[in-house]
Protein backbone atom coordinates (compact mmCIF):
# COMPACT_ATOMS: atom_id res chain seq x y z
CA UNK A 1 0.00 0.00 0.00
CA UNK A 2 1.34 3.41 -0.94
CA UNK A 3 1.77 6.15 1.65
CA UNK A 4 1.07 9.69 0.50
CA UNK A 5 2.59 12.70 2.27
CA UNK A 6 1.37 16.29 2.05
CA UNK A 7 4.28 18.75 1.83
CA UNK A 8 3.86 22.51 2.29
CA UNK A 9 6.56 24.49 0.50
CA UNK A 10 7.22 28.25 0.81
CA UNK A 11 8.96 30.16 -1.95
CA UNK A 12 8.86 33.41 -3.91
CA UNK A 13 6.68 33.26 -7.00
CA UNK A 14 6.22 35.71 -9.82
CA UNK A 15 2.60 36.70 -10.36
CA UNK A 16 0.85 37.35 -13.67
CA UNK A 17 1.39 41.11 -13.11
CA UNK A 18 5.14 40.60 -12.90
CA UNK A 19 5.41 41.12 -9.14
CA UNK A 20 7.20 38.77 -6.73
CA UNK A 21 5.04 37.25 -4.01
CA UNK A 22 5.76 34.89 -1.13
CA UNK A 23 3.46 31.88 -1.46
CA UNK A 24 2.83 28.54 0.27
CA UNK A 25 1.81 25.60 -1.92
CA UNK A 26 0.90 22.03 -1.04
CA UNK A 27 2.34 19.08 -2.95
CA UNK A 28 1.59 15.39 -2.60
CA UNK A 29 4.43 12.87 -2.78
CA UNK A 30 4.53 9.11 -2.55
CA UNK A 31 7.21 7.94 -0.11
CA UNK A 32 8.07 5.13 2.30
CA UNK A 33 8.72 7.37 5.33
CA UNK A 34 8.88 10.98 6.51
CA UNK A 35 12.61 11.08 5.79
CA UNK A 36 12.04 9.75 2.30
CA UNK A 37 9.24 12.27 1.73
CA UNK A 38 11.49 15.13 2.84
CA UNK A 39 14.30 13.97 0.58
CA UNK A 40 11.95 13.60 -2.37
CA UNK A 41 10.27 17.01 -1.99
CA UNK A 42 13.64 18.78 -1.72
CA UNK A 43 14.90 17.03 -4.86
CA UNK A 44 11.68 17.86 -6.73
CA UNK A 45 11.60 21.51 -5.69
CA UNK A 46 15.21 22.07 -6.75
CA UNK A 47 14.09 21.43 -10.33
CA UNK A 48 10.59 22.89 -9.93
CA UNK A 49 11.31 26.22 -8.20
CA UNK A 50 13.78 28.92 -9.16
CA UNK A 51 15.50 30.51 -6.21
CA UNK A 52 15.29 29.73 -2.52
CA UNK A 53 12.51 27.71 -0.92
CA UNK A 54 11.74 26.03 2.39
CA UNK A 55 9.66 23.01 3.37
CA UNK A 56 7.33 24.25 6.10
CA UNK A 57 5.64 20.95 6.99
CA UNK A 58 5.25 17.31 6.02
CA UNK A 59 2.19 15.30 7.07
CA UNK A 60 0.99 11.78 6.35
CA UNK A 61 -2.40 11.66 4.64
CA UNK A 62 -5.16 9.05 4.81
CA UNK A 63 -5.36 8.66 1.04
CA UNK A 64 -5.48 5.08 -0.19
CA UNK A 65 -5.36 5.79 -3.92
CA UNK A 66 -4.69 8.62 -6.36
CA UNK A 67 -6.49 8.67 -9.72
CA UNK A 68 -4.67 10.95 -12.12
CA UNK A 69 -6.22 12.25 -15.34
CA UNK A 70 -3.86 14.39 -17.40
CA UNK A 71 -6.63 16.62 -18.73
CA UNK A 72 -7.36 18.34 -15.38
CA UNK A 73 -5.32 20.07 -12.68
CA UNK A 74 -7.86 20.31 -9.83
CA UNK A 75 -7.67 17.59 -7.19
CA UNK A 76 -10.74 16.35 -5.30
CA UNK A 77 -10.68 14.24 -2.18
CA UNK A 78 -13.48 11.68 -2.21
CA UNK A 79 -14.78 9.73 0.76
CA UNK A 80 -15.83 6.19 -0.14
CA UNK A 81 -17.70 3.81 2.16
CA UNK A 82 -18.66 0.16 1.74
CA UNK A 83 -19.53 -2.83 3.90
CA UNK A 84 -17.68 -6.10 4.27
CA UNK A 85 -17.84 -9.14 6.53
CA UNK A 86 -15.26 -9.72 9.26
CA UNK A 87 -14.16 -13.33 8.85
CA UNK A 88 -13.12 -13.69 12.52
CA UNK A 89 -16.21 -12.18 14.13
CA UNK A 90 -18.68 -13.00 11.38
CA UNK A 91 -20.15 -9.51 11.52
CA UNK A 92 -20.65 -6.83 8.92
CA UNK A 93 -18.08 -4.06 9.13
CA UNK A 94 -18.29 -0.61 7.56
CA UNK A 95 -15.09 0.48 5.80
CA UNK A 96 -14.19 4.08 4.98
CA UNK A 97 -11.45 5.01 2.53
CA UNK A 98 -10.33 8.21 0.81
CA UNK A 99 -9.33 8.68 -2.79
CA UNK A 100 -7.86 11.65 -4.64
CA UNK A 101 -8.92 12.28 -8.24
CA UNK A 102 -8.21 15.01 -10.77
CA UNK A 103 -11.35 16.48 -12.28
CA UNK A 104 -12.90 19.71 -13.55
CA UNK A 105 -15.74 19.75 -11.03
CA UNK A 106 -17.45 17.71 -8.31
CA UNK A 107 -19.73 15.84 -10.71
CA UNK A 108 -16.83 14.70 -12.86
CA UNK A 109 -14.89 13.67 -9.76
CA UNK A 110 -17.86 11.54 -8.66
CA UNK A 111 -18.16 9.91 -12.08
CA UNK A 112 -14.46 9.13 -12.29
CA UNK A 113 -14.32 7.56 -8.84
CA UNK A 114 -17.48 5.60 -9.56
CA UNK A 115 -16.00 4.33 -12.82
CA UNK A 116 -12.77 3.37 -11.05
CA UNK A 117 -14.68 1.33 -8.46
CA UNK A 118 -17.05 -0.31 -10.95
CA UNK A 119 -15.27 -3.66 -10.56
CA UNK A 120 -16.02 -3.89 -6.82
CA UNK A 121 -18.20 -6.85 -5.88
CA UNK A 122 -19.84 -5.08 -2.95
CA UNK A 123 -22.01 -1.96 -3.10
CA UNK A 124 -20.30 1.32 -2.19
CA UNK A 125 -21.22 4.94 -1.58
CA UNK A 126 -19.45 8.29 -2.13
CA UNK A 127 -20.89 10.52 0.60
CA UNK A 128 -18.41 13.42 0.38
CA UNK A 129 -16.25 15.15 -2.24
CA UNK A 130 -14.08 18.17 -1.38
CA UNK A 131 -11.74 20.31 -3.47
CA UNK A 132 -8.17 20.24 -2.14
CA UNK A 133 -5.34 22.76 -2.46
CA UNK A 134 -2.79 20.33 -3.90
CA UNK A 135 -0.90 21.95 -6.75
CA UNK A 136 0.81 18.82 -8.03
CA UNK A 137 1.10 15.12 -7.25
CA UNK A 138 4.44 13.30 -7.54
CA UNK A 139 4.14 9.49 -7.39
CA UNK A 140 7.15 7.23 -7.06
CA UNK A 141 8.60 5.98 -10.31
CA UNK A 142 7.31 2.50 -11.07
CA UNK A 143 9.67 -0.46 -11.47
CA UNK A 144 8.69 -0.86 -15.14
CA UNK A 145 10.04 2.65 -15.92
CA UNK A 146 13.39 2.03 -14.21
CA UNK A 147 16.05 0.59 -16.50
CA UNK A 148 17.94 -2.28 -14.84
CA UNK A 149 21.58 -1.62 -14.02
CA UNK A 150 24.09 -3.91 -15.75
CA UNK A 151 26.81 -5.17 -13.36
CA UNK A 152 30.40 -4.26 -14.18
CA UNK A 153 31.49 -7.90 -14.32
CA UNK A 154 28.84 -8.57 -16.96
CA UNK A 155 30.16 -5.71 -19.09
CA UNK A 156 33.74 -6.97 -18.74
CA UNK A 157 32.67 -10.50 -19.59
CA UNK A 158 30.78 -9.33 -22.64
CA UNK A 159 33.68 -7.20 -23.89
CA UNK A 160 36.13 -10.13 -23.52
CA UNK A 161 34.10 -12.42 -25.75
CA UNK A 162 35.33 -12.67 -29.39
CA UNK A 163 33.10 -11.28 -32.03
CA UNK A 164 30.99 -14.09 -33.40
CA UNK A 165 30.25 -14.51 -37.08
CA UNK A 166 26.76 -14.18 -38.33
CA UNK A 167 24.60 -17.19 -39.05
CA UNK A 168 24.77 -16.59 -42.81
CA UNK A 169 28.58 -16.43 -42.77
CA UNK A 170 28.78 -19.73 -40.90
CA UNK A 171 26.49 -21.38 -43.43
CA UNK A 172 28.62 -20.12 -46.33
CA UNK A 173 31.81 -21.44 -44.68
CA UNK A 174 30.25 -24.87 -44.08
CA UNK A 175 29.03 -25.08 -47.71
CA UNK A 176 32.51 -24.17 -49.00
CA UNK A 177 34.14 -26.88 -46.88
CA UNK A 178 31.72 -29.52 -48.13
CA UNK A 179 32.26 -28.50 -51.76
CA UNK A 180 36.06 -28.59 -51.44
CA UNK A 181 35.88 -32.01 -49.77
CA UNK A 182 33.82 -33.43 -52.63
CA UNK A 183 36.19 -32.02 -55.28
CA UNK A 184 39.44 -32.84 -53.46
CA UNK A 185 39.14 -36.03 -51.42
CA UNK A 186 41.43 -36.52 -48.51
CA UNK A 187 44.92 -37.81 -49.42
CA UNK A 188 45.47 -41.47 -48.71
CA UNK A 189 41.87 -42.42 -49.27
CA UNK A 190 41.05 -44.25 -52.50
CA UNK A 191 37.80 -43.61 -54.21
CA UNK A 192 36.18 -46.94 -55.02
CA UNK A 193 33.75 -46.96 -57.87
CA UNK A 194 31.41 -49.90 -57.86
CA UNK A 195 30.57 -51.43 -61.24
CA UNK A 196 26.96 -52.36 -61.42
CA UNK A 197 25.90 -54.97 -63.99
CA UNK A 198 22.40 -54.40 -65.13
CA UNK A 199 20.27 -57.38 -66.25
CA UNK A 200 19.90 -57.72 -70.01
CA UNK A 201 16.57 -57.05 -71.56
CA UNK A 202 14.65 -59.76 -73.36
CA UNK A 203 15.22 -58.18 -76.76
CA UNK A 204 18.95 -58.08 -76.23
CA UNK A 205 19.02 -61.78 -75.22
CA UNK A 206 17.18 -62.76 -78.41
CA UNK A 207 19.63 -60.79 -80.57
CA UNK A 208 22.59 -62.48 -78.90
CA UNK A 209 21.06 -65.94 -79.44
CA UNK A 210 20.45 -65.16 -83.14
CA UNK A 211 24.03 -64.07 -83.61
CA UNK A 212 25.28 -67.26 -82.05
CA UNK A 213 23.07 -69.37 -84.37
CA UNK A 214 24.40 -67.59 -87.45
CA UNK A 215 27.99 -68.18 -86.38
CA UNK A 216 27.31 -71.92 -85.86
CA UNK A 217 25.69 -72.16 -89.32
CA UNK A 218 28.72 -70.58 -91.01
CA UNK A 219 31.00 -73.07 -89.26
Amino acid sequence: MKIWYSCKVKFTKETEDGFLKQVSENYLVDAVSYTDAESRIYAIMEDYVRGEFSVASIAKTNLSEVINYEDEENWYKCKVTYSTVDADKGKEVKVTTYMLVSAAHVKQAFERVEDNLSSMLVPFDIPAINLTNFVEVFPLQSEEDIEPEIPDNFVRYESSMPASDSFEEKQEEEATVVEETEQNPVAGEETVEEEVTLPAHEGEEEEESDDNSEEEAED
